[in-house]
């Protein structure tokens, strides 16, 4: 299980929340895990991007909580994957309207887990649930990734949603 440190906000991180608070949208566009440390002399607050990126994964299912934060959905695996790593660190990407995509957040794990690659005979596939606060989370969605895997809950949650006028078809 991962032990992340906190999710820290780069400083395009900050201004978007800013923008979100003063009335824009913020978009979360996708995930990646790589395999970095952060060297002490570089600062998250200048972060564009992870420091060793490996995986990206889209994600699966965006919802506003209760207590007003977001909760990401993304299904992480080692589908295609060449060579195994150790998970270090996590970034959260997000459309900002003036730059494009941003590095949002960021977050180590002092105590990594092994992704193994396709190779190995451990197949995995995992569901990160990530809540993220933000100033005004009625103003906030996300790029929900038509490819990205889903697990079980979150299709049948998907299905109790479905109208009686719609009609889904399997197989």
């Amino acid at each position: 299980m991962p032990n992340w440190s906190g999710y820290n906000l780069t400083t395009k991180g900050h201004l978007l929340n800013a923008k979100v608070a003063a009335g824009e949208t913020m978009v979360f566009t996708k995930i990646k895990l790589g395999s970095g440390i952060l060297p002490q002399s570089q600062s998250v607050d200048t972060l564009t991007d992870l420091v060793t990126p490996e995986q990206n994964f889209g994600i699966a299912k965006m919802e506003v909580l209760a207590s007003g934060y977001c909760r990401l959905t993304s299904v992480v695996s080692n589908v295609s994957l060449n060579r195994s790593y150790y998970i270090r660190e996590l970034g959260i990407f997000a459309n900002d309207p003036d730059d494009g995509e941003i590095l949002y957040a960021y977050a180590t794990d002092t105590m990594p887990d092994s992704m193994p690659s396709s190779n190995s005979p451990t197949p995995v596939s995992e569901e990160f649930n990530i809540d993220i606060g933000t100033s005004d989370s009625a103003n906030v969605t996300a790029v929900i990734d038509q490819h990205s895997l889903i697990t079980l809950r979150i299709l049948e949650e998907h299905i109790q949603y479905v109208t009686n006028d719609e009609m889904i078809t399997v197989g």
